[in-house]
């Protein structure tokens, strides 16, 4: 019997065997798309991540929640549009809001300006003078309305770290009241003060009679002489935030004020 020859119409099924060059390429075009799809998506992930951590250190440092630092705004939190003129060139901004004109509680507010955009920092309860606002002269126990300068601190203990000029003097910052060393820390708010000079300074560039040694200084839960208190964890903050270079400045009224046409 003659021996039956190899059966060559069976397909070749070794895997060694197969041709590479009959596959076909994957297009350049697509696979260049992909790969700058692939780009643009961890470009915009690095902002989100940028901006999330920028969210977070706020958080971390003036106790914000996520939502309140990440709002933009075209101003402050209750300056109406007379300041915008007013805020150009500056860069930080406290803002100190009180009810009406005789009320002595108010909302203590930090800003930072981000391009052309403002962004909170902070957020604290204070008192205001013992007869509420629109000072007009010395001891009248008022506070003054209006946008002021933040050139020079001082207080009881030592600079905590602030870049501002600093006075440092035991016995005369020593005040203390319903058992609050309330000159702890000082930030010399520059109405009727000479500005750069320590919160003490006795010159008075509109005279004695108009008042002045207006502070942000340590709240002791009463109103005040005409100065502006707050917690001493939030001034704390304030003093190290404060960058002379951003040209910093208090906008200090009741809210009616703040809003209209004030500036």
């Amino acid at each position: 019997m003659a021996r039956s020859s190899p059966d060559t119409s069976r397909p070749n099924t070794n895997p060694a065997n197969t041709n590479q060059a009959d596959t076909n390429p994957p297009n350049t075009s697509r696979r260049n798309a992909r790969g700058q799809e692939r780009a643009r998506a961890r470009h915009i992930a690095l902002v989100r991540f940028t901006l999330l951590g920028l969210a977070f250190a706020l958080i971390s440092q003036f106790g914000l929640t996520s939502a309140t630092a990440a709002i933009p705004r075209v101003r402050p939190v209750g300056l109406g549009t007379a300041w915008s003129h007013s805020l150009v060139g500056h860069q930080q901004v406290i803002v100190v809001s009180a009810a009406n004109r005789t009320a002595t509680r108010v909302t203590v507010t930090a800003w930072d300006r981000v391009g052309n955009r403002w962004y909170q920092v902070g957020n604290w309860s204070g008192h205001a003078g013992a007869k509420g606002w629109y000072k007009a002269k010395q001891r009248d126990q008022r506070s003054p309305v209006g946008m002021f300068t933040l050139s020079s601190a001082g207080g009881y203990l030592k600079n905590p770290g602030t870049v501002l000029p600093y006075q440092y003097n035991r016995s005369r910052y020593s005040t203390v009241k319903n058992h609050v060393r309330t000159f702890d820390y000082v930030l010399a708010i520059d109405f009727n003060h000479k500005v750069g000079t320590p919160p003490l300074s006795n010159v008075y560039p509109q005279g004695y009679a108009k008042g002045g040694h207006i502070w942000v200084h340590v709240d002791h839960n009463s109103p005040t002489n005409g100065c502006i208190t707050m917690p001493e964890s939030g001034l704390l903050t304030v003093l190290r935030w404060l960058d002379p270079a951003k040209k910093p400045v208090i906008v200090m009224g009741p809210a009616n004020y703040l809003a209209g046409a004030g500036a």
